[in-house]
């Protein structure tokens, strides 16, 4: 389970990093198909964008996996779709709620982003951005942001022996439903392993009793 989890972590950092490129608005809105290589393994998922929200849809050896990220509101939310259960990513300083400002402030502490000149990915012209780390040791990190979309739509990330390639193909410009961004009605919250609280893991049985289940949203024509 542990390794599972260490595996979705991976996946999380892309999602929260995407806002650190060069401190770019973020006011697109589109899905695409994703694909996730790390090492020798890849992995395919979807990807939906709203302004400072964003989800990602995974499947990894056999089980499903979704990450909710809302910038505005400080939030990040790991889903099970299996057992409908989800993690509060936030309390683990995952909320994903800095501003571009303070996204910024904190890199240039880390680094620099540099220019590398243009590049098309999947028909979109980009602009290719080399992060360079202070400490060599923290590894490297190449983004490629769409000029339309004013977004990444290419990430690569190297560390310590470990390479991440993240991309988006098939992009579809357009509305994106709200819905996708909340937690479904009906989901228990459950504790990340190793956490304490003494609540089993995501994907393991657990008591009603111990999980707390999702916040509803109100019902409109009744009062609270």
């Amino acid at each position: 389970m542990k390794k599972k989890v260490v595996n979705k972590m991976a996946l999380i950092f892309t999602g929260l990093s995407l806002g650190l490129s060069g401190g770019q608005a973020l006011a697109a809105e589109f899905s695409a198909d994703m694909v996730q290589t790390r090492g020798a393994e890849t992995s395919q998922g979807r990807f939906y964008l709203k302004g400072d929200k964003h989800r990602m849809e995974m499947k990894e050896a056999g089980q499903s996996s979704i990450i909710i990220v809302d910038g505005a509101g400080r939030k990040s939310y790991m889903l099970n779709p299996e057992d409908k259960t989800y993690m509060d990513l936030s309390a683990m300083g995952m909320g994903g709620g800095q501003t571009a400002t303070q996204s910024e402030e904190e890199l240039r502490k880390l680094g620099e982003w540099k220019n590398a000149g243009t590049e098309t990915v999947n028909g979109y012209e980009c602009e290719k951005k080399i992060f360079v780390y202070k400490d060599k040791s923290m590894g490297e990190m190449t983004h490629w942001i769409s000029k339309k979309l004013n977004y990444p739509i290419k990430m690569f990330y190297q560390a310590r022996g470990t390479t991440m390639i993240t991309e988006y193909r098939n992009i579809k410009e357009g509305k994106v439903d709200d819905k996708l961004f909340e937690i479904p009605p009906g989901y228990r919250k459950m504790a990340m392993p190793g956490m304490g609280g003494g609540r089993m893991p995501m994907g393991s049985a657990g008591s009603d009793e111990e999980d707390e289940e999702a916040p509803k949203p109100p019902v409109k024509g009744k009062k609270k």
